[in-house]
This record gives C-alpha cells, structure tokens and sequence, in this order.
C-alpha cells in the first residue's frame, strides 16, 4: 500500500512539472486549445438542443 502512494505522488510530481512547463513554453497553444474545446461543446450542446426541439 505504502509504494503505489510513492508512485502515485511520483507521477503526480512529474505531470506537475511537466504541465508547469507546458504552460510556461507554450501558453498561447493552451489558450487557443482550451477555446476550441469549449466552443465544440457548446456547438454539440446547440446542436442536441436543434434536434430535440425538431424532434417535438
């Protein structure tokens, strides 16, 4: 029990880093990324709510 704690806060403390450095070098990237997605959500939200008002 008390290793997969170890190895889960090692991984945890890289993906930590890891993603600090995405965001310092490339924060720009994660902008637009994060942008995108919503706006996907919200076109496949507009588009469910279409087809169930046509389907009524």
């Amino acid at each position: 029990m008390g290793f997969r704690v170890k190895v889960t806060q090692q991984i945890t403390s890289h993906n930590h880093a890891l993603g600090q450095r995405v965001t310092r070098c490339d924060q720009r990237h994660n902008l637009l990324l994060t942008l995108m997605s919503t706006l996907t959500f919200f076109s496949f939200a507009l588009l469910s709510h279409d087809i169930s008002a046509i389907s009524i």
